[in-house]
């Protein structure tokens, strides 16, 4: 995977309009990086296919060490997640006990208890075409706000 191997991943700080992803089922590692790099996050609620977000490699198995403010979490087959997972999840996700739910114990959170918790900003009943319709729509609403700048400012200032 491409941005996971690359420490100088920008992530989506490089944007500046609003990043807007659709999950319309599993999404785990590096799907979950990628879905936590944006800015906000819809996705199935679940009551038409089984829907989990998780770090699936990690398990009881799993090291850490502090580099700093960073993890690094040593997975199952024995991969070391890339820094540039450390810093999508230290900078999206604020609460030190939800990060160790995802970096530590590879919890499996369905779309109600991600959505509970924050991970997810919306949940939708409805299968893919439904969930990139709520996706696209909720990018409508909030793109105005990029065009004033004031988008491009607060992501040059995080």
């Amino acid at each position: 995977m491409g941005f996971g191997s690359n420490p100088s991943f920008h992530y989506t700080n490089s944007f500046v309009v609003p990043t807007v992803t659709a999950i319309n089922g599993h999404c785990f590692a590096g799907g979950f990086m990628l879905s936590l790099a944006c800015d906000y996050r819809v996705m199935t609620d679940g009551s038409k296919r089984n829907a989990w977000l998780c770090m699936n490699e990690v398990g009881s198995r799993a090291l850490s060490r502090c580099l700093c403010t960073q993890f690094l979490a040593q997975i199952h087959f024995g991969a070391v997640w890339p820094l540039s997972f450390t810093a999508i999840l230290n900078t999206k996700v604020n609460n030190g006990i939800l990060r160790r739910k995802i970096a530590l114990e590879g919890h499996r959170f369905v779309p109600s208890e991600a959505h509970s918790s924050g991970i997810i900003d919306h949940l939708v009943t409805g299968n893919t075409a439904v969930v990139l319709a709520k996706a696209q729509d909720f990018a409508d609403q909030i793109s105005v706000n990029a065009s004033t700048g004031v988008w491009g400012l607060i992501k040059v200032c995080n």
